[in-house]
């Protein structure tokens, strides 16, 4: 977590990988401990853009979590099962009778 973080702090602060390693170790101690209790920088971005597919996905009649649309950009998760042509007609059937359709 340290060696990818030192890229997050030194993006959100504008400072540099020198600036950021010249840190004393307490207050990267403190600076890693805030992003853990409140992440900043594209994480954060990212994660509120999969907050909005879930809710939207949830409303239109899907059971996800936020974390099924989260970019998996370190490789570090299983593959995700994707949704099949019978599931993607059942929703859009429900979608629609939601909205009044036939």
């Amino acid at each position: 977590m340290s060696y990818r973080f030192r890229y997050v702090l030194a993006l959100a602060l504008g400072k540099s990988l020198k600036e950021i390693d010249s840190l004393d170790s307490q207050e990267f101690s403190d600076w890693l401990g805030f992003y853990q209790f409140s992440p900043f920088g594209d994480f954060r971005d990212d994660m509120r853009g999969a907050l909005l597919c879930s809710v939207v996905s949830n409303l239109m009649g899907g059971k996800t979590k936020p974390s099924e649309y989260m970019p998996d950009w370190f490789g570090d998760r299983p593959p995700v099962k994707l949704a099949t042509a019978d599931s993607l007609r059942a929703m859009a059937r429900l979608a629609n009778a939601n909205m009044g359709g036939a």
